[in-house]
């Protein structure tokens, strides 16, 4: 059992021939293909992915409510706080991400949110358009390909 994230392995024995007691050792590397550091790290070589001439000002940036991803000026020079999720994003997604506008908005004024997550559910969709945030659907894969391209030119400012 693993805790997070959450899993379980069940094994099934559909024959027993015979019992051997031992002490077990897990010397197996666990590796984790794509995550939101990845993200993160793709959307700072390359602000585009998210929206054009979108401007990267903070990282890790420390709230109240949390620590927000990303936080940007857009063309017109807005604030737009980026919430970034690796896997299909629910309405704990939206929760946070409004949470950390309303913070930047008493810091700042005007602020936009904008969700970026490989999918989202039905009901975090408009949950999210019903606050006015937006969201963009951007992959993993596609993160770990722009990182790969920055590698290969040899930059690797944020790797």
């Amino acid at each position: 059992m693993r805790p997070k994230p959450y899993e379980i392995l069940e094994i099934e024995i559909l024959r027993l021939i015979g019992v051997v007691s031992g002490r077990l050792i897990d010397e197996a590397l666990f590796i984790e293909e794509g995550s939101e550091e990845d993200m993160k790290r793709a959307i700072l070589f390359k602000p585009e992915l998210v929206e054009r001439k979108l401007e990267v000002i903070d990282v890790e940036k420390p709230v109240e409510t949390g620590v927000i991803d990303i936080l940007a000026r857009d063309s017109e020079g807005r604030i737009v706080v980026i919430e970034l999720k690796k896997d299909t994003a629910g309405t704990e997604a939206v929760i946070q991400l409004k949470r950390y506008v309303e913070a930047i908005r008493r810091d700042f004024g005007e602020a936009r949110g904008i969700l970026v997550a490989p999918g989202i559910s039905k009901k975090a969709y408009a949950a999210l358009t019903g606050l006015g945030l937006e969201y963009v659907r951007l992959s993993v894969d596609k993160c770990l390909k722009v990182l790969e391209k920055y590698r290969k030119e040899g930059l690797t400012a944020f790797m």
